[in-house]
């Protein structure tokens, strides 16, 4: 991924970000559900945070930048590749994942992530000295990532829009075989990676409290590594404060 992209991206929050303006929720009319009215006056002065939990996939995405060190488990031996060694198909990972936000207003959001999972690599054969590395196991592949997380958030009523961007980093664990000759070692091959993660969300508010989203993220703008996942998430200001806006 190149800078420039970044920097579109980031502009492009940004930019979502300045043009927001507030609008007059509707719960002042007769159209606002009455529950909701009394949620959103009664949590008023409440601290704006969300706590959500999800499950989700998680990708790695091989890429020759990247550098794996490998241990082999029954020998002091070390081994390195590349990421690029381990084919063009994405790595894949299923677990889930916990954050905590902070909405500045009820358009705008920051906050941090972290998300876990485990998964399957496969691979043909490659060489690395004198060691020729396979995969190991049926559960062979280990991902966390980590990072910090910005916003902007359209209010539909029951429904929200979001889009936000992640940066953060990723840690890929590889169980392997490590073979020389008739000889094959048990071994594992580690990296860590920095992680640019555009978001998109639609949420579904079930109570004035709490929502239930459906997202979606494309790690460093590659669709090939593109994840999906499901979130249900504790708001302790009813709606994030506005029940319906406009831009």
């Amino acid at each position: 991924m190149n800078g420039s992209a970044v920097g579109i991206a980031l502009g492009v929050v940004v930019a979502s970000a300045l043009m927001v303006r507030p609008a007059a929720a509707d719960c002042t009319d007769p159209s606002c559900p009455k529950e909701v009215a009394q949620a959103m006056a009664a949590s008023g002065t409440r601290y704006p945070l969300v706590l959500s939990v999800g499950l989700r996939s998680l990708s790695y995405e091989p890429s020759s930048r990247d550098r794996f060190d490998g241990m082999v488990q029954s020998s002091p031996a070390g081994y390195q590749f590349t990421g690029d060694a381990l084919g063009d198909s994405a790595v894949r990972a299923y677990g889930a994942e916990v954050g905590l936000d902070w909405a500045f207003t009820s358009f705008v959001y920051a906050g941090a992530a972290a998300a876990w999972g485990e998964g399957a690599w496969s691979a043909a054969p490659f060489t690395v000295g004198d060691l020729t590395i396979d995969p190991r196991a049926t559960v062979n592949a280990h991902m966390w990532l980590t990072g910090v997380r910005a916003g902007v958030r359209l209010p539909l009523g029951p429904l929200s829009l979001r889009g936000e961007m992640l940066g953060g980093a990723e840690w890929v664990s590889l169980q392997q075989y490590a073979s020389v000759g008739p000889s094959t070692m048990t071994a594992t091959a580690t990296t860590v990676a920095w992680l640019i993660e555009p978001r998109v969300a639609v949420d579904l508010w079930t109570t004035p409290f709490t929502a239930l989203s459906v997202f979606g993220t494309m790690p460093g703008f590659d669709s090939r590594a593109a994840n999906g996942g499901v979130a249900f998430a504790v708001h302790l200001r009813s709606f994030d404060g506005r029940y319906v806006g406009v831009l």
